[in-house]
């Protein structure tokens, strides 16, 4: 009962917010309930409970007079000790007021949870505003690198030309046979590592190829956002990077040079045939559409029966 009593004190006297401090004073209460025991002990052997007086009568005499034995100032008629007594009634009301403030304890804490609970949900919902502003910034922030890296690419095309005008001098044709999406050289005539250790001897062939694998590094790693990289560049980056065939697939197998001009190619690549299947299929459909297409029903059939 007394823990009880203290476990009220540690909590009121404790803000529901400072969990540790009412822990420490709980622990604490064990010392403070020796104490109210010795305390209520002391009181009731300075104000000791009157005894019951036995009353017998003497010879001679009409009157009573109280009559005691030692043994009964320690002990009442049923065998109680005194101090057991005299402590009783102060543990009962103690009993009584610590049930009445875990009551309000009870009451007290309930509205806290209630609260915590309205705290929660808008914890939550701030969480969820948070994450929705930080992927419309991420997003924003993606675009704006796309935007950055296709106006590299228009500066990428003058460093281009200057290596074009380079080769064509070193009598060195740029590629044009058949390509894939996996970079194989199997495709490729006899002299075509000839031709492409000519083409890696020339400064411009190699600064191009550098910044060409630079801005796809942009677009594969997801700084820049891929989908607006290709409606943008996406054809004359794959068609860039056509030229470029034999010098990438030699180089790949090599020393597996270009790993992100070739994975960017792969996508783009792949993405430019579906998109000219769907061009191809609507022209198609529009064309079903504009042929016309007449039936002639046989002699003798008519309604339901000439419509099939």
């Amino acid at each position: 009962m007394l823990l009880r009593v203290g476990y009220v004190y540690a909590t009121i006297s404790s803000p529901l917010t400072s969990r540790k401090r009412a822990y420490r004073d709980i622990g604490t209460m064990p010392n403070i309930s020796i104490l109210i025991i010795l305390a209520l002990f002391l009181t009731s052997l300075s104000n000791p409970a009157p005894s019951l007086a036995v009353l017998a009568p003497t010879e001679g005499e009409n009157t009573l007079r109280p009559h005691s034995a030692s043994s009964e100032q320690t002990t009442s008629r049923a065998g109680t000790p005194q101090w057991i007594v005299g402590v009783r009634p102060w543990a009962e009301l103690a009993y009584f007021i610590s049930t009445i403030l875990l009551l309000l304890v009870a009451v007290y804490g309930a509205k806290q949870i209630g609260f915590l609970q309205a705290q929660i949900s808008m914890l939550r919902e701030q969480i969820i505003l948070l994450k929705h502003d930080v992927n419309t910034r991420n997003l924003r922030a993606a675009k704006e690198q796309a935007l950055a890296y296709c106006d590299r690419f228009s500066r990428y095309v003058l460093l281009r030309r200057k290596f074009v005008r380079k080769a064509e001098h070193a009598k060195l044709t740029l590629f044009s046979g058949a390509t894939n999406a996996d970079f194989t050289d199997e495709a490729l005539d006899a002299n075509a590592e000839r031709i492409v250790d000519e083409k890696l001897k020339l400064d411009e062939c190699i600064a191009t190829l550098n910044e060409l694998e630079l801005i796809a590094m942009a677009f594969i790693s997801g700084v820049a956002d891929e989908g607006e990289g290709f409606n943008t560049i996406g054809h004359g980056f794959c068609a860039t990077v056509a030229t470029h065939y034999d010098i990438i697939a030699i180089q790949g197998r090599r020393r597996s040079s270009f790993k992100n001009i070739r994975a960017l190619y792969k996508i783009w690549s792949s993405r430019s045939q579906l998109a000219e299947i769907e061009k191809e299929r609507h022209r198609l459909e529009v064309r079903a559409k504009a042929t016309p297409n007449h039936k002639i029903s046989p002699l003798g059939l008519e309604g339901s029966l000439a419509a099939h």
